[in-house]
């Protein structure tokens, strides 16, 4: 009888399915752990060949052969006639029981010669019990059919058994059995269950092709040498419940139609699951594969349960298919662990997995669920042009080297994360419905990345690659200022960063359609804005840093340089240091960065600038303002003349931004026309004005004129006086509001003035803008 605990109907977790072998006058398997107990010897009647009475216990030779009725010895201790008379008594199909005796290879030969049919030569058995026998010779049984209930339980073959090609219509039971060396079973039938319970095979054990159409035991059995079970069919329960597996084990396109159970089995050396079907649910749970462990293109049609496994030299499941769940949760795989091309139809378990190794599923296709939730990646993780159908669980993942996600696609991910690895990789990744991104990383890849919908990226500890990135819709990149954590509390260790700060930096937006984008107090001092579109619809909001100027006195050619502190573009910082032979302090390009033209990094100035008078921040569009200047003026592609004025804008007042440099050529322009007035614009004494009259024919005329003032004489120092500055302040004061003093001029001193009065309400205006510039609302 064969008890197994299932479930028919719908697919459902598995039960365990032990199969042993137990104690009673017909060879059955059960349920159960226990160990089956060796029946006492006093179950048969034994050989009394060799007793000598006399003897201690301890020295008897006694044979447990069963005696042959009615003889007092076993088949091999009859002699030669009464062998012969019992073998004419046996018919193809009798039933034998030849408990405990020991078989050479003539005495077998006559046995199984006994048995055979006349017509086709074909040997067959009825009952049979060989239990505890002893097969000193080479046994072979190939060929044979077994119809009754079949027994070898602790059988003990000393030289190759074999029983290829044999058919066990009945149950059949090695449990305990040992063989020394070779066991053959290839291609035998086993029509009923099949007993290994705890079976030795110390020699190579072949079961090619064989077919079990009932249950089978391997529990704890002990496959010392290679195990092959290639093309073998297992059409009932099969059970290797810690079964131990020296060599090399090959199940190569085995079929499994029911329940297959290898729990807390141990496979030493490589094993190979290969092109493997499992119809109904198979477990693994807590076995170990001590070498590589191959299940490529195996399909697992129930639950396929790998719970506690430990894969200890690698693990191939490429292009296996998996359409139920897929638990490995809590594994470790302490090499590569390989699941290219794999297809998960059901959910896919990776809970609190541990991958020591590469983890490789590229082209994987995760139809249902894929849950990698607390696992830990200690190496490189690579799912490229992976497809998730439904949700990606990545919450509170560690990778602790690279994750590779490039060419993935995530159709219905809500959130991804929150993860922390050393470098994120979404290159062409595509992102189908609403997601929120949480990651630590140190580096992030999202080139060519199309979100078809909205997203938001929380991110800490990492500069972040947007180059040719699609946004559909609003995206927005923001600086997590907090750890991330799990619902019950817990941080995520993120000590794997080593010492980075927590702050993000974008480091391109080249070729990206930033109308959709937000960025929120991210650094943008790496940034590399050139080729994007639509910059002036780009929000900045918070904190959001950019690079500034040297600080500091520099040089360049011996000529001291001292640059006005502003924000600049990374695109601008580059420039300068590639046209400086001493960059004094400006950052040159990486590696694999194009130089931008003074014309392009214009451009991008002023698209930004206008995105900042957009958000009423006036105060920082200046410095935008500024940078856009400064690259028209260095641009050689404009007219000379365009830049000569561009060149004086910037000399007088730093293009209207910076009022202190207006303000002092305002109060040189001033000192200049006070002492130009002193020296030759004031006249040398006042004048009077003269009046002259004539009388004629009784009328008298009078006139009045103003004397030409006279230059001043003497030297320049004599002229310096302190009535001659009281009235050139009067003169200079006036002409700064754009006034007239009335004050008597020379010549000289009437065009001094009129050129100061163009020239300093000018500057006045001009540190009156810069104030304005800087304090407007």
């Amino acid at each position: 009888m064969f008890h197994y605990s299932g479930q028919s109907g719908p697919k459902s977790r598995p039960h365990t399915v032990h199969v042993a072998a137990t104690r009673g006058p017909r060879c059955g398997v059960t349920t159960g752990m226990s160990t089956p107990r060796r029946p006492r010897r006093q179950r048969w009647p034994m050989c009394d060949h060799g007793r000598e009475f006399s003897l201690p216990a301890s020295h008897r030779n006694n044979c447990s052969g069963r005696v042959i009725e009615p003889f007092n010895q076993c088949l091999a201790h009859l002699t030669g006639d009464q062998q012969d008379s019992y073998f004419s008594q046996l018919t193809p199909g009798s039933s034998v029981d030849h408990r405990g005796t020991e078989f050479t290879q003539d005495l077998l030969t006559r046995l199984l010669d006994a048995l055979r049919e006349s017509s086709d030569g074909n040997i067959r058995l009825g009952e049979c019990n060989f239990g505890w026998a002893i097969f000193q010779s080479p046994a072979n049984f190939d060929n044979c059919t077994f119809n009754g209930v079949t027994r070898f339980h602790s059988a003990t073959f000393h030289k190759d058994a074999t029983f290829e090609g044999s058919r066990f219509n009945s149950e059949v039971n090695f449990s305990e059995a040992t063989f020394s060396l070779a066991a053959m079973f290839e291609a035998t039938t086993f029509n009923d269950a099949g007993v290994f319970y705890s079976t030795q095979f110390e020699g190579e054990a072949r079961f090619a092709r064989a077919v079990f159409f009932g249950p089978c035991s391997f529990t704890k059995a002990k496959l010392l040498g290679d195990a092959d079970l290639s093309a073998a069919s297992f059409m009932g329960p099969s059970s290797f419940l810690e079964a131990e597996f020296a060599k090399k084990a090959r199940f190569i396109s085995a079929t499994f139609e029911s329940e297959a159970s290898f729990d807390k089995s141990s496979f030493l050396e490589v094993c190979n699951f290969s092109k493997c079907t499992f119809k109904r649910n198979t477990r693994f749970i807590s076995a170990s594969f001590d070498d590589r462990a191959n299940f490529s293109g195996s399909r697992f049609e129930w639950n396929a349960l790998f719970q506690r496994t430990r894969f200890s030299k690698g693990a191939n499941f490429g292009t296996a298919t998996f359409e139920e769940e897929a638990d490995f949760s809590s594994a470790k795989f302490t090499r590569a662990a390989a699941f290219g091309s794999a297809n998960f139809t059901g959910t896919a378990r990776f809970d609190s997995t541990i991958f020591d190794g590469e983890a490789y599923f590229p082209s994987a296709h995760f139809a249902n669920d894929a849950r990698f939730p607390s696992a830990s990646f200690h190496r490189k993780a690579v799912f490229h042009n992976v497809r998730f159908s439904t949700v990606a669980h990545f919450g509170l993942t560690t990778f602790r080297k690279d994750v590779n996600f490039a060419g993935a696609i995530f159709e219905r991910t809500r959130r991804l994360g929150p993860l922390v690895c050393d470098e994120l990789v979404l290159t062409g990744a595509e992102f189908h419905s609403p997601a929120t991104l949480e990651f630590s990383a140190k580096k992030s890849f999202f080139r060519r990345t199309h979100w078809r919908s909205t997203a938001a990226l929380r991110v800490r500890c990492a500069s972040v690659d947007f180059t040719d990135v699609v946004f559909e819709g609003p995206v927005t990149v923001t600086h997590a200022e907090q750890r991330f954590a799990s619902p019950d509390g817990t941080y995520l260790n993120e000590s794997i960063l080593g010492t980075v700060t927590d702050e993000v930096r974008i480091v391109s937006l080249q070729g990206v359609d930033v109308a959709h984008l937000l960025i929120s107090n991210i650094d943008l001092s790496e940034c590399i804005f050139t080729g994007s579109i639509h910059l002036d619809q780009l929000r900045l909001e918070g904190t959001c840093r950019f690079a500034e100027v040297p600080s500091g006195i520099r040089r360049s050619s011996m000529i001291p340089i001292v640059w006005t502190p502003r924000r600049v573009l990374a695109e601008e910082n580059h420039w300068r240091a590639a046209r400086h032979t001493n960059p004094g302090g400006w950052t040159p390009a990486p590696a694999g960065i194009s130089q931008s033209t003074p014309g392009a990094i214009s451009a991008v100035y002023r698209q930004l600038r206008k995105s900042f008078e957009d958000g009423k921040n006036e105060p920082d569009a200046a410095d935008f303002y500024y940078g856009e200047m400064e690259m028209r003026r260095n641009d050689r592609q404009r007219p000379r003349a365009e830049r000569g004025i561009l060149t004086a804008y910037w000399i007088l007042s730093g293009y209207g931004l910076r009022a202190a440099r207006a303000l002092t050529w305002l109060f040189i322009a001033m000192v200049l026309t006070l002492f130009s007035l002193i020296l030759w614009g004031l006249p040398a004494t006042g004048l009077a004005p003269v009046s002259s009259g004539t009388v004629q024919n009784e009328k008298i005329t009078f006139s009045t004129r103003t004397p030409i003032p006279a230059g001043p004489q003497g030297s320049l120092t004599d002229r310096i006086t302190s009535t001659r500055l009281e009235k050139g302040m009067r003169v200079v004061m006036n002409s700064v509001v754009f006034r007239s003093s009335n004050q008597t001029l020379t010549t000289s001193g009437s065009y001094i003035e009129m050129a100061a009065r163009t020239v300093e309400p000018i500057l006045l205006g001009l540190a009156i803008l810069a104030i304005r510039g800087r304090i407007k609302r």
